[in-house]
Formats: structure tokens, C-alpha cells, sequence
């Protein structure tokens, strides 16, 4: 559970604050940010639909910690180690972000549902989505809370985004071995 929820928090602490920062630090207006959006979920319907190949090539436990390792990386690129914010990196993290987090969503799904027991399947998938949704509620204030106090830096936002995301994968090693049935 804390794992998917701190996915979910991860993401929409991005979801939060995209369109405020790419109006801020690049000046993109409606239409742009639409653009972008629109490139964006393409990017993770394609990766949907590449996704049995990608299990099938990789396994599943190693699948959800190559998309959790990209996830971390797409945060990298958000950060503004000297502003302003480039459009390489925004363009570059958020494509990567697009194909990453469905991945990593669906394959903690999958393998939390192999992992429970089959008694209490319907019971910890909803704690799951409630985690996740508990964490859609916290991630907007926060990230629009952390950027405005920050000076509308990103650097203090995706770098602690990224700090979460090496905790869960630090939790996903630890986990490892329990993954499996």
C-alpha cells in the first residue's frame, strides 16, 4: 500500500503544478499546454499497449522497477539546478513521465493482486485504491504549497518527489522476495 500510494503521490505532485510551471518558466499558454497534454497521454496509451511485450521480455517485478527507475528519472529532469526550467528538460521529463507512471500503476496493481490472498483480494485492492486516492488528494497542495513557497523552483519540489521515489524503490527491494506466489 505504501508503495502504490507514494506512485500516486509522486505523479500527481506533477499533475499539481504542470501547467503552472510551464506557464511560468517557459511561457506556454493554453494552447501549448493542451499540445503537450494531449503528446503526453498518447505517450502512456502507447505505452499501455506495449505493455504485455515489456512483461513478457522483462517479468514483472523486474518491469515495475525499470518503470519506477525511469519514474525517478523523468523527476531528474524536472529539477532546475540554475533556473530557469529548459524546455529540453521539461519536454524530455514529462514524455518520459507519460510512459513510465502507467507501467508502474499497472504492474503494482498486478502484483499486489498475486501477492494477497485470495479471500481478502477484494478487501486490500480497495485499501490499494484508496491509498492511491488519498494520495491524489494530498499531492496538489502540496506541490503548489512546496513550488510557491520555494520562489516557483522546481528544484525543492522533484528533488524531494525524487527522494520519495528512491525511498519506494528502497521499499520494492526490500520487498522483493514477498512479490512472488
Amino acid at each position: 500500500l505504501a508503495v502504490f500510494g507514494t506512485l500516486v503521490l509522486v505523479f500527481s505532485i506533477y499533475e499539481g503544478v504542470g501547467t503552472q510551471i510551464s506557464e511560468c518558466a517557459l511561457g506556454w499558454e493554453v494552447e501549448e499546454n493542451g499540445l503537450f497534454l494531449c503528446t503526453m497521454g498518447l505517450v502512456a496509451v502507447l505505452s499501455m499497449l506495449c505493455l504485455s511485450q515489456l512483461e513478457e521480455a522483462l517479468g514483472d517485478k523486474e518491469l515495475m522497477v525499470a518503470a519506477y527507475c525511469t519514474l525517478l528519472l523523468s523527476l531528474i529532469c524536472f529539477v532546475d539546478f540554475q533556473p530557469p526550467l529548459h524546455m529540453w528538460q521539461w519536454v524530455i521529463g514529462g514524455v518520459v513521465l507519460a510512459s513510465s507512471f502507467p507501467v508502474s500503476q499497472a504492474m503494482s496493481y498486478v502484483l499486489f493482486a498475486r501477492t494477497v490472498p485470495r479471500s481478502k483480494q477484494g478487501l486490500l485492492m480497495g485499501y490499494l485504491t484508496s491509498a492511491g486516492s488519498l494520495a491524489r488528494m494530498i499531492g496538489p497542495p502540496l506541490a503548489t504549497t512546496t513550488y510557491s513557497a520555494s520562489g516557483f523552483r522546481t528544484y525543492p519540489l522533484f528533488a524531494g518527489a525524487g527522494c520519495i521515489m528512491g525511498l519506494t524503490l528502497c521499499m520494492v527491494w526490500a520487498w522483493w522476495g514477498s512479490l512472488e506466489r
